[in-house]
């Protein structure tokens, strides 16, 4: 089995945020999405999808560092008293609260009460009943998948739908869900009893959703995913909760004499009244025209800064006039 670390390209040091990172960067390079039909860019998102899940949760992250590949036994062995496994260096080791050895995981299961592998996944305990280790159930230690999603400003407004890729585990289709095949252990799963199944889902994004927001949804009763959203910037407006701002050209004529400009919104251009000796830094706020609020209410403003624009260059004319101008503002007549 690949180290998770390895496979983001991340110390065993890395902070959530540089684990983060490495997962945005590499899951937008391997997506299903970008390479249709690619089976290798499939396994390689399975991979870096499972490594971010358990990496950036810190309990699983712990469970990995001590437990390995079987990190998902981790309140077994720890309920045993003892701790087995291979560890993410690669080697096997057990240490027993008594001096005796044992063999695998599943001779430490077995004398510890809990039984071996059961079916689709999960092991059979030494009660009879069957609990799941896999992603879900009621002794699932698994932490919900976080799912990238970037949508732009105008889709946040409105809300919108995305179709969305996560691993998913099954039984494993070599050993049935058991981990072994005949003596051994199960070389497809690695003892496991599950594979991981790229899922495709369509999500709903709901209208106001932050910046940085995070949707939680349940695909079914033993899945749960995190969208972690991520709105682009929008190069007309800078956002601020629910409110949005906007810079919008005046021309200097209509500054100074009153006039009326087109001010850009998320729902299409409204007019603006511009007072006579309106200056530059000037802000008028439009009441409803900015962002809805996902926990309902009124939306948000919209906030329209005047930029009085000059031209670079004027006619003779309007040089005469502005000269003319100039002059009687200063009191000593046309120059």
């Amino acid at each position: 089995m690949a180290d998770f670390y390895s496979i983001l390209g991340v110390g065993r040091d890395a902070s959530i945020k540089e684990i983060k990172d490495a997962y945005r960067r590499l899951a937008r390079r391997y997506h299903p999405d970008v390479n249709p039909g690619d089976k290798s860019a499939e396994a390689k998102f399975k991979q870096i999808n499972e490594a971010y899940h358990v990496l950036s949760d810190p309990k699983t992250r712990k469970d990995y560092e001590e437990f390995g590949e079987n990190w998902r036994r981790a309140a077994q062995f720890r309920q045993a008293g003892a701790g087995a496994g291979r560890g993410p260096g690669g080697a096997e080791w057990f240490e027993p609260t008594g001096s005796r050895s044992f063999g695998g995981v599943e001779d430490i299961l077995g004398r510890f009460g809990f039984g071996t592998p059961g079916r689709a996944g999960g092991f059979r305990t030494g009660f009879g009943e069957e609990q799941p280790f896999g992603f879900g159930g009621p002794a699932a230690t698994r932490a919900a998948q976080e799912v990238l999603v970037e949508i732009n400003l105008a889709e946040a407004f409105s809300g919108t739908t995305r179709l969305i890729s996560f691993n998913r585990e099954e039984p494993c289709a070599s050993c049935g869900g058991t981990g072994r095949r005949g003596r051994g252990v199960c070389a497809t799963c690695s003892g496991r009893g599950a594979s991981a199944r790229v899922v495709r889902l369509e999500v709903k994004i709901p209208a106001g959703i932050d910046e940085e927001g995070r949707v939680r949804i349940r695909p079914s009763e033993d899945a749960e995913i995190i969208l972690a959203v991520s709105v682009k910037p929008d190069p007309r407006f800078r956002r601020e909760g629910a409110d949005l701002h906007t810079d919008v050209e005046v021309p200097y004529v209509d500054a100074i004499l009153g006039g009326e400009v087109r001010v850009p919104t998320l729902t299409g251009q409204i007019a603006l009244k511009i007072p006579p000796g309106t200056s530059s830094g000037k802000t008028f706020r439009i009441a409803g025209r900015g962002m809805p609020r996902m926990g309902g209410g009124d939306p948000g403003s919209l906030f329209a800064r005047v930029a009085v624009s000059v031209p670079e260059s004027v006619t003779e004319e309007e040089r005469a006039l502005i000269q003319r101008l100039r002059g009687m503002r200063n009191g000593t007549g046309v120059r």
